[in-house]
């Protein structure tokens, strides 16, 4: 795919990996060579190349077309109204699809910029392909710019977003992705992969997440009310267990080593596209919330202590923190 008659597209463009992986990606599933906006350059073209040009996009879609000092003007200032107008609705439709193809990949590029490493592992051109077809359709600015992160985030590493996510995402409207971001602000996760928000109806509701609202995310395939959905804190091995956001850490203690029964927590489980979501979207935990929860749930743990702390930095295997128990005083 990069070698274009033995020539690399790194070599022509000056590119970094991440960037020419884009790029090699991009051209696969859309046709042609794909040049990020700030490489292109109009050539110089000859009189009867000019020639040959306007008397074919002529034809095409009927432009003003004017040439001067070896350089190709068309005056596109009223493009829309005169394909419409001309009645050509396939012509306008494929121009906005491109349009928002072109806005995805850029904004994709942008992402990029500043990637160092990626995996050289290619995106699977099915996975591409289906992409571009979910995209072509998706025009407002907001919604470009989550497509943007997801495609490199495939890029950087391929398997990241499921076809399944895609095919949600495709149906995802701003107004229930902005509701999403708000739920995100309740959202804990553990070691064990799942992430979750705790179904205490009266609390939520003091912060203003409706029921309602729930099941709106619910029917887009983001989230699961499910009321037999329950979150064991498994105390089998350790006498202590977490429970976490960006910013708070919960721990649930034994106060006695001998107590044998662990501390089920009924929750609303985050599907794997909601999770895809949540890791791309800019997130705001509600810090107030999470301390109210964790003094709900010490109310509620006969047997366990139960503290909150401030996150310092999270890992895949630690997470440090403060260890003075401050925020439920």
């Amino acid at each position: 795919m990069s070698d274009i008659k033995g020539v690399e597209i790194h070599d022509v463009f000056g590119l970094d990996k991440p960037l020419t992986k884009l790029i090699e990606t991009v051209s696969g599933a859309i046709g042609k060579i794909y040049e990020p906006i700030h490489k292109r350059k109009m050539a110089n073209a000859t009189a009867e190349e000019i020639r040959i040009i306007g008397q074919t996009l002529n034809e095409a879609i009927s432009l003003p077309i004017t040439y001067s000092n070896g350089s190709i003007t068309i005056d596109t200032s009223d493009y829309k109204s005169l394909v419409q107008r001309a009645g050509n609705r396939l012509l306008y439709q494929e121009a906005i699809k491109q349009d928002n193809i072109e806005n995805i990949i850029n904004y994709a590029y942008e992402e990029l910029k500043q990637e160092e490493n990626i995996t050289s592992e290619p995106v699977d051109e099915d996975w591409t392909i289906r992409f571009f077809n979910c995209v072509e359709d998706i025009s407002n600015e907001e919604m470009q710019k989550i497509w943007a992160k997801i495609l490199a985030g495939e890029i950087k590493q391929p398997n990241t977003f499921s076809l399944r996510t895609l095919n949600i995402m495709k149906n995802l409207s701003q107004k229930e992705a902005k509701l999403f971001q708000k739920l995100s602000g309740f959202v804990f996760f553990n070691f064990g992969g799942m992430y979750f928000i705790i179904s205490s109806g009266n609390l939520l509701s003091k912060y203003n997440l409706a029921y309602s609202e729930l099941l709106e995310l619910e029917e887009c395939g983001l989230i699961v009310i499910n009321h037999s959905t329950v979150l064991g804190l498994d105390f089998e091995n350790t006498i202590q267990e977490k429970m976490f956001n960006n910013k708070i850490l919960g721990l649930f203690t034994k106060s006695d080593e001998q107590i044998k029964k662990d501390i089920n927590l009924r929750v609303y489980k985050i599907t794997q596209a909601g999770v895809d979501l949540y890791n791309i979207i800019e997130k705001k935990p509600d810090i107030q919330y999470a301390i109210d929860l964790f003094k709900t749930l010490k109310q509620e743990a006969n047997g366990y202590s139960v503290s909150a702390h401030e996150i310092k930095s999270i890992n895949d295997i630690n997470i440090d923190y403060n260890v003075a128990d401050l925020l439920l005083e």
